[in-house]
Order: C-alpha cells, then structure tokens, then sequence
C-alpha cells in the first residue's frame, strides 16, 4: 500500500527539469550556458560519477538555477558536501531523485530561491528543520520514499508550497497508518489551493482539511486508489468545487450526508462527477432536493453493487452527459 498527495502548481517559472533529463540520458556531466551572459545556469550530472573534484567544479558555478544528479541503479551518491549549497544559494531547480541519499546537508536552507526539489527515491529517513526556510518552494516529490514514514510538523510553514507527492511503496501497520495521519492532518496546505489530488493514501480517515471552508479557491479534487480510505470529509461544503474524481477506493459502501455537509446546498459549484472503480459501493445517501444545482455530467463506471444514486432522479433530465458502464442496470433511476 502507498500514499501520495498532490497539488496543483503553475510550474511556468521553473526551468523545466524533466524535459532537461530527457535529453542527457547516458552523459555523465553537461552544463548548459545562458546565450547572452555565457554564465552556467543548468548542470547535470550521473550520480555514480561524481568525486570530490567533480563537486569543486561544481561549486564554483555560483549563478547556477537548475541542478540535476541522475540517480542510475547502484548509485553510490551517498551524501552531499556539507556546504554545497553556500555557494550555490540560486538554485530555483533541485532534482535528487534516485540517488542514495540518506541526509541533506544543513546547508540546503540556504536555497532562498528553491521553488522546485524532488527527493523521491532516495532513502531519506526525515526532512531537515532547515528546509522550513524554503520560503519560494512550490513543489517537493517525496514518491519511492521507503524510509520516510512521516511528514513533519514545520513543513505547514512552506506556505507557498502547492504541490506535495509522497508515495512511500510500502505497507503500513496500526501505529504507522496513525502517524500518517496525523503528519498530513498537520500538514495543511496554503488557502490558494486550486487543485487537490491524493492517491495512495493508506490511512481510513483523510484529513479533515480536505474539506475544509478556507479553501475558496478550490476547483477540482481526485481522490484515486486509496483502498482502505472512507469518505469522511465534507467535501460538498467547498464554495467553489467544479470537478470530483472519486476513483478505486474499494472500502467504500456508503456515502452518507456527512460528505455533503450542512450547508443548505450541497455541492453548490460542482459541474463533473466522475465515480468510477467504487466496487463495495452501494448506495450515496443523505442528498437533499437543491444539491449539485449545476451538475451536467456524470459518469459511472465499474460499480457493480451500486444500486441506487439518490439524487439523480432530480438532476439527470439536466445533464448534459451521462455515461454508466459495468453497473446495476437501473442504478441512474433511483
């Protein structure tokens, strides 16, 4: 079982580090210059082919922004000069992935630029209380972290962070599930927040901030492949919510009033519904005349025990599509 969590970013002032690797796949060492200025902006590197004489080059390209060490299978890129990022404090791009890091350097607080870091399948055991100094850091890639088992508490003062991906690929027990959710229901992302997705999750109860007022701005929510997860927050009391994905959360066999909420409509903004791989579910209760005012497309897919959706009988001569494959014949007609 895994866990991850994501959110929308506009990424357009990040120089674009995955088109970057794609391109030097199978070279050990590339630097590419600025046109105008000749100053070294982007370095790549194979993290198995780095020494001490390969980091003093490297420090020495003190207006760098983007840095990517390619981690190949073995990488022996264990652990990075203390004071690395002392003289590379411009860096707006970070990319570890796949290198056998098991600590950052203190050092990476420096990085007062940082808006883009990815970690992911490094054997990181916990996040340095350094990095809550990461005022400009939007996104951060956690996914394939197999020893980081929580997120911790400083990490809400990222408050321009958008976009977190924590996938751990491992299976949780009792005690660890718990610490999961408590480490993301601490972890509450900034009100600015457009789009929402979390897959993997393990635990049985999201975090109540997923459904939580503050989050005006909020349009659209995927909730994907969490197996054991139950719908326990009021999403439909988002002010401003046009598109909810709920896809492969297999425990589920109810969804009760709780999801709508209280307010006195429920679901007021929501324009898509995609229900789709809810193979327990069986009934969505608890909906009320007036909720989903401005729904105008619905599909339902593998659900094969859902018998009845509730309020469809008010809103589906309103829709404009509605698609249902591998369902109870008559579950649209309740």
């Amino acid at each position: 079982m895994t866990n991850e969590m994501k959110y929308k970013v506009d990424l357009d002032r990040v120089t674009p580090v995955a088109d970057e690797i794609s391109t030097i796949k199978g070279t050990n060492f590339k630097a590419v210059e600025d046109e105008l200025t000749s100053v070294v902006n982007q370095v790549s590197l194979v993290s198995d082919h780095i020494n001490h004489a390969t980091f003093e080059t490297l420090m020495t390209f003190h207006e760098l922004r983007t840095l990517v060490f390619i981690g190949n299978y073995g990488s022996s890129l264990t652990k990075l000069p203390s004071d690395m990022f002392i003289a590379l404090k411009c860096i707006e791009a970070l990319d570890l992935s796949g290198c056998h890091l098991t600590e950052l350097p203190y050092s990476i607080g420096n990085l007062s630029q940082l808006r883009y870091l990815d970690l992911s399948f490094t054997l990181l055991n916990s996040l340095l209380y350094c990095i809550d100094g990461l005022q400009e850091l939007q996104t951060l890639n956690l996914k394939g972290c197999k020893r980081l088992h929580e997120l911790p508490k400083y990490m809400k003062d990222l408050i321009k962070l958008l976009f977190l991906s924590w996938r751990a690929n491992k299976s949780y027990g009792p005690e660890e599930e718990l610490a999961v959710f408590k480490s993301t229901e601490q972890f509450k992302p900034n009100s600015s927040l457009i789009e929402l997705e979390i897959r993997f999750y393990p635990g049985s109860r999201l975090p109540t901030w997923n459904g939580s007022g503050e989050f005006e701005k909020l349009v659209r929510i995927t909730l994907t492949q969490c197996e054991n997860t139950q719908l326990n927050v009021s999403i439909g009391e988002l002010p401003n919510l046009k598109y909810l994905h709920i896809i492969d959360l297999d425990q589920v066999k109810t969804i009760t009033h709780f999801f709508l909420g209280v307010s006195s409509v429920g679901f007021p903004k929501l324009e898509r519904l995609v229900i789709d791989g809810m193979r327990s579910l069986e009934t969505w209760e608890g909906v009320k005349d007036g909720d989903f005012p401005l729904l105008y497309e619905l599909t339902i897919n593998n659900c094969p025990k859902l018998v009845g959706v509730q309020f469809l009988g008010t809103v589906v001569e309103s829709l404009n599509l509605c698609q249902r494959k591998h369902c109870q014949r008559h579950c649209i007609l309740s």
